[in-house]
């Protein structure tokens, strides 16, 4: 038997897809590809309409069956002339589409069902809108992804005592809410080059628009809610924390207007150290600034603003000055200098700002104060570089095995308990800015009144260019790179997580946080982590601050990590975490519960759509959710056809309240109620059961012949999230 598997998403793809429709898919794809291996021989393609039946033809005179598994929704399927196609899709609603619109009659999903005859769902919720849609005696088979043996090594991970204590390494942004400053007129990031993430500026024009639903909106700190044509201050002082670092001369211009007093105020405007005297009239303006950044920064801040609310008192909100967008760009005639980088970091040295997570300079250098500190390069370096760096190890550091990182890359030294000079070269073929360090370990000085705990020393570092750049540029003249700075996170308390598309609305995470907040507004023991699946940070940033300045304040601590995990660190994650929490309205699936509850960690969720297949009162706590209208998601007419479920926000705090009492008052009953998730899963996504339950739906025997593989990776690691 050939299998020819198809996602619209494929792994040159994806991770620019995250969080794009279907993007679910491939991962999907990877998951059930062994499934079809073992029934016959598998063969990934990219274009099914230009493959399919090519393929098909061939095996058909080789004597062998030939279908084409399409990892998509219905309306999205390919039809290939000849070649039978499987649908293999996630659905999570009342009721399938069951109607044309815009002229596409596969919108009514009837009619592609009927031609494929039959087909592969996730869930038993789905299987019965299938049914429900095209007749009891339509073949389609309820199958979820085999996911048990792959998540074997966090398993092992969660039971070792080192997990509950090992950081959580992120390449991206850790954002956590006990760096924020919020007040009545006051709202901004403490560590902002931490919080968000950023790109190493090439010194290009770059442009950010404010007005609604623009991307640019997540870069606003201290503002209302965008409006058509921009947005406005709510705050004394606001701030854009750009999503470049900038560096050197750099032409700055707003597109403003002013509103009441504020029209002709002398208000301050300032990048790093830098400010100067900006004044707004009462129509959209441009103002533009130049600035010479004696160091490398992101925040731009505009302070002074006469916080007032419109005098006929219809309108309640604080207006200030209101912004329509942004440009950044080098100053005109200056070039960035192609010199070696070389830095100091002796008490004294004017490169002291540049470090991250380390102690005030010394006489001799600078003792780090982080697991995972960084140096930020004065500008951007790419292709072949020679680095020598003056390092040593403190206390366990010294005779270990640390790792530095340029950019994507990562060499690994053992360092000497004694300061001495390292050699790295690193060919670069994206621009960096960021020379960091991961795996290193706090320990403390141990005199008196010194209460520090040091990592490795710094004394200095130089980068040498060893080849001309620019040949490395040219691929990336049309986006800019990602800065690629790690972070470690330290989880602390009862940990609850989830998993989500931040851009579907589905997910619920507006109300996670909200309750989340209320459940724990007096318990700093408690950490709420949202691993966010969305490759634009932007794309939720604003809405999660404009959440934070509406809620009551409150203790506990919330964590988003936008950005990638390898395989070992969303296994940290999963070992740190005590509940895993789903909020959503409704669920094809969701794989990362089932990852959870496989490593015995239990669910706090609602009982509905395909989470009735494998929660039950053993293995979770109950939210309270109730049905309510909604459309189908790829409706372009937004009518209500269908239903959804609307889950209860002050069910879901004591929902959080019972299980922290329950962490911490009876350990043994939360133990087996986290045995329960482990034994739920393995008679529920075990690979054999799948197998089976496959095999007799799709035919197949025994694995045929060797894989073969058109474009897509053949490796069964977890995926990374």
């Amino acid at each position: 038997m050939q299998f020819l598997l198809y996602s619209r998403i494929n792994a040159r793809d994806i991770g620019s897809a995250l969080g794009a429709p279907e993007y679910s898919y491939y991962f999907l794809l990877a998951e059930f590809r062994s499934v079809f291996e073992q029934l016959g021989t598998v063969t990934v393609i990219e274009d099914a309409l230009a493959e399919a039946d090519e393929l098909y033809a061939k095996h058909r005179a080789n004597g062998q069956d030939c279908v084409l598994v399409a990892f998509t929704a219905p309306h999205n399927m390919p039809r290939p002339a000849a070649c039978p196609v499987i649908p293999l899709f996630a659905w999570e609603f009342e009721r399938i589409p069951d109607e044309v619109w815009g002229g596409n009659p596969d919108n009514d999903w009837r009619n592609p069902l009927a031609r494929c005859g039959r087909a592969i769902t996730l869930s038993e919720h789905a299987l019965r809108a299938v049914k429900a849609a095209m007749g009891e005696d339509f073949p389609v088979l309820a199958v979820p992804v085999p996911i048990w043996e792959r998540m074997a090594p966090a398993q092992a991970m969660c039971r070792g005592e080192s997990a509950l204590t090992a950081g959580i390494v992120v390449d991206g942004a850790l954002l956590s809410t006990r760096d924020f400053v919020v007040g009545a007129d006051s709202f901004h990031s403490q560590r902002p080059l931490s919080s968000f993430t950023f790109e190493v500026w090439d010194g290009s024009e770059q442009t950010l628009d404010f007005r609604l639903h623009a991307p640019g909106t997540g870069a606003l700190d201290g503002f209302f809610p965008p409006e058509p044509w921009g947005a406005w201050s709510r705050n004394a002082e606001v701030s854009v924390v750009l999503p470049w670092l900038l560096h050197g001369d750099v032409t700055i211009e707003i597109v403003a207007r002013a509103y009441g007093t504020n029209q002709g105020r002398p208000l301050l405007i300032g990048i790093g150290s830098e400010f100067q005297v900006l004044r707004i009239g009462d129509r959209d303006e441009t103002h533009s600034f130049t600035f010479s950044l004696s160091h490398p920064a992101r925040l731009l801040v505009i302070t002074g603003i006469d916080v007032m609310h419109p005098p006929d008192g219809t309108d309640q909100r604080t207006l200030g000055i209101g912004l329509l967008g942004l440009s950044v760009r080098r100053a005109e005639g200056t070039t960035v200098p192609a010199a070696p980088v070389s830095l100091d970091f002796c008490a004294g040295s004017s490169d002291g700002p540049l470090l991250h997570g380390f102690w005030a300079p010394d006489d001799w250098g600078s003792w780090s104060s982080a697991e995972a500190p960084w140096v930020m390069l004065p500008r951007p370096v790419t292709g072949r570089v020679a680095v020598e760096i003056e390092l040593c190890g403190f206390g366990l550091n010294a005779g270990s095995r640390i790792a530095v990182y340029l950019g994507k890359q990562t060499r690994e030294v053992v360092l000497s308990s004694v300061v001495e000079m390292y050699h790295f070269e690193f060919d670069l073929a994206e621009p960096a800015q960021i020379f960091g360090f991961i795996g290193v370990r706090l320990c403390p000085v141990g005199e008196p009144g010194d209460p520090r705990l040091l990592g490795i020393g710094l004394r200095s570092l130089l980068i040498r260019p060893l080849s001309d750049p620019l040949g490395s540029r040219q691929a990336l003249l049309r986006s800019l790179a990602p800065a690629h700075v790690r972070h470690c996170a330290r989880l602390e308390g009862v940990v609850y997580t989830s998993v989500l598309n931040p851009c579907d609305d589905r997910k619920n995470w507006r109300l996670l946080v909200s309750a989340f907040g209320m459940a724990f507004a007096d318990c700093a023991d408690a950490t709420l982590v949202l691993k966010m699946t969305h490759h634009s940070q932007s794309s939720y940033l604003f809405e999660f601050h404009h959440l934070l300045q509406r809620m009551p304040p409150f203790a506990c601590n919330i964590v988003l990590i936008h950005g990638f995990l390898d395989s070992e660190n969303y296994r940290n994650l999963i070992a740190r975490t005590d509940f895993y929490v789903n909020v959503s309205k409704a669920e094809g699936l969701c794989i990362p519960i089932m990852e959870f509850m496989i490593c015995g960690k239990p669910a706090i969720a609602p009982r509905h759509t395909s989470l009735c297949d494998y929660l039950d009162d053993a293995n979770s706590i109950t939210v309270d959710a109730s049905v309510e209208p909604c459309i189908w998601p790829h409706d372009e007419r937004e009518v209500l056809r269908t239903l959804q479920y609307r889950v209860n926000p002050q069910s879901v705090v004591l929902a959080l309240r019972r299980s922290h009492e329950l962490l911490r008052s009876e350990p043994e009953a939360y133990r087996r109620m986290g045995d329960a998730a482990m034994n739920r899963m393995r008679r529920y996504c075990g690979f054999d059961s799948v197998l089976g339950r496959m095999r007799a739906f799709v035919g197949g025997g025994e694995r045929e012949s060797a894989v073969h593989d058109r474009g897509a990776d053949s490796g069964h690691e977890e995926p990374a999230r």
